[in-house]
């Protein structure tokens, strides 16, 4: 079915594109007659406070007008349900679209009266233009996207794992055909950075990520588009998780651009400001605005500089009845959960400790003992520390597991076994009585519950 704006608008002969950033991975695109906003982040902090939008920006709602809201998929940084509310409450019969069917249940939740959730590879049809999702190589549920129109095509990738450039080119060769547009995409919006959020406190990386840059200048390269913008990194660490601005983000875009520049002179470039509008027009893009109506930019400091200096301490944090909450769900829900992994590992010593404003509280588990011990061995094949706050806040459903490991205050250390395995793999065994998922899913019913 065609999609139709609320506006009155002609289907003209030429339907050209604008295409306004607001920082980060949100997006106003101005398709023919449709606005269309992606992954809507109107707040300055976001994932239970973990960050803040970089550049800082304030954005007058009213100026927003969607007839479309495109949600990719459910990460925090592009699914923030507070926004989500104010943008229900503004106008409920506005659409929105999404990768993942609890994103869609949520928006509903919210008040939105019409949610769909399209695969990859679901087209639908706009006024004089085309929205095409693009699959990602990846467990997550999400998809970039494709505007396409008789003037040019803009394919936003937005977190979507490709790998490698034949990865890239394969799928854009998929989207021209099936859109039967140019060869080359018109503007590319390309993941770029090769985050390192999690690898000093989970891995005990603080090197160079050499590999990931090489493959991700590659991805950026393999097509000749007009114009080559990079995508969502608009984040700063804030609170305790400020220490991982000196490690989460070794390349800068000046320093990205200009290596892209050493691989491929002939390239076009440009990085997202908020506010910054690019027309996209007979295949050709140009920067036509700095200053959108709905984005005013504030004035905040960037401490974003690579320094992989050191980890430093986990900070504890909690109350006492923080405290009690947390020891009866170790002794009696985690030590419950974990019985499957420690018989199908009988040798593994698995410990956690619990770290409060004053002391610490550890406990160790092995194969042979049905509960935790309250003590701390020294023969552990995997150590898992979190700040107590951190883990009360979690178990209440007040914050996910995501907000506690990307702030640093969860962290592991492993021993891996002669043959390079481990007890837990990549995942924490704190994930066994509480799943990843799950706990996502508790933290935005207390979201939607706050109203």
């Amino acid at each position: 079915m065609l999609f139709r704006s609320r506006a009155a608008t002609r289907v003209r002969a030429r339907c050209s594109v604008k295409w306004t950033s607001f920082g980060h991975a949100m997006w106003l695109a101005e398709v023919g007659g449709t606005r269309v906003l992606t992954d809507p982040l109107l707040t300055g902090t976001f994932h239970d406070g973990v960050f803040r939008v970089h550049p800082a920006r304030s954005i007058d709602l009213a100026a927003l007008r969607p007839d479309l809201i495109v949600v990719s998929h459910r990460h925090p940084d592009h699914f923030d349900v507070p926004s989500l509310k104010m943008l229900a409450c503004s106008d409920p019969t506005t659409l929105v679209l999404t990768a993942d069917p609890f994103v869609g249940k949520t928006c509903q939740e919210l008040g939105f009266e019409h949610v769909g959730v399209l695969n990859p590879w679901d087209k639908v049809p706009l006024e004089g233009a085309t929205l095409l999702t693009t699959p990602s190589l990846c467990d997550v549920v999400e998809w970039g996207m494709v505007f396409a129109t008789n003037d040019g095509t803009v394919w936003n990738q937005v977190d979507t794992v490709l790998r490698d450039g034949p990865t890239v080119r394969s799928v854009w060769d998929r989207v021209s055909t099936t859109l039967g547009c140019a060869s080359e995409p018109s503007m590319l919006i390309a993941q770029w950075q090769p985050l390192r959020e999690i690898e000093p406190h989970v891995y005990g990386r603080v090197d160079f990520p050499v590999t990931a840059l090489a493959k991700a200048l590659e991805r950026c390269s393999v097509l000749a588009s007009d114009l080559l913008v990079l995508g969502a990194s608009g984040h700063h660490h804030i609170g305790p998780a400020s220490w991982l601005n000196a490690h989460a983000y070794p390349v800068s875009e000046a320093r990205f651009v200009r290596d892209l520049a050493l691989r491929s002179p002939s390239l076009r470039c440009d990085v997202v400001v908020p506010g910054r509008t690019w027309h996209v027009a007979g295949g050709a893009v140009t920067r036509v605005g700095e200053n959108h109506p709905a984005v005013s930019l504030l004035t905040t400091a960037d401490g974003r500089a690579w320094r992989p200096d050191g980890i430093p301490p986990l900070v504890g944090t909690g109350s006492e009845d923080d405290r009690a909450l947390v020891h009866a769900w170790v002794e009696q829900v985690l030590s419950t959960a974990l019985q499957p992994r420690l018989q199908s590992h009988r040798t593994a010593v698995l410990q956690l400790e619990v770290v409060w404003p004053e002391h610490a509280d550890t406990w160790s588990w092995t194969s042979d003992s049905s509960v935790a011990t309250r003590s701390s061995v020294p023969d552990w094949d995997v150590r898992e520390r979190v700040a107590g706050g951190a883990l009360a806040r979690v178990l209440r459903g007040e914050s996910p597991w995501g907000a506690a490991l990307l702030s640093g205050q969860l962290r592991r250390v492993t021993r891996p076994s002669a043959d390079g395995t481990s007890p837990t793999g990549r995942s924490f065994f704190l994930y066994d009585a509480l799943s990843y998922d799950r706990s996502f899913e508790r933290w935005t019913a207390h979201l939607v519950a706050q109203g």
